[in-house]
């Protein structure tokens, strides 16, 4: 129930433009989404080599990184908000988890 929504905003399963407009603000909150950006833009950044090679390998890797919403600049903020929602749901899980083992 967690994973499929993931794996659609993610990119993996269909491109984000295909999203509608009014649902793609979910991407920015799914781990995978995140995850994958970063790795996204490790790989195909317009300072990679491969990246590099040729005029067609530039736009080859800017149309990857656009196509998927993903904006070079901002693999900081990626790892802020993947690192704050792994935090957030670990938090979370604890706080439930003294909630149900303390007596009523």
């Amino acid at each position: 129930m967690v994973f499929l929504p993931q794996l659609i905003f993610s990119g993996l399963s269909i491109r984000t433009e295909m999203i509608p407009v009014w649902l793609r603000w979910l991407q920015h909150i799914c781990a995978l989404k995140l995850s994958l950006a970063i790795v996204l833009l490790m790989e195909f950044n317009s300072d990679n080599e491969n990246c590099q090679e040729s005029e067609q390998a530039q736009l080859n890797c800017a149309s990857l990184l656009v196509g998927n919403n993903i904006h070079e600049h901002s693999q900081a903020l990626y790892w802020l908000v993947l690192l704050l929602l792994i935090g957030a749901t670990r938090f979370g899980a604890a706080y439930i988890l003294v909630l149900l083992s303390t007596d009523h």
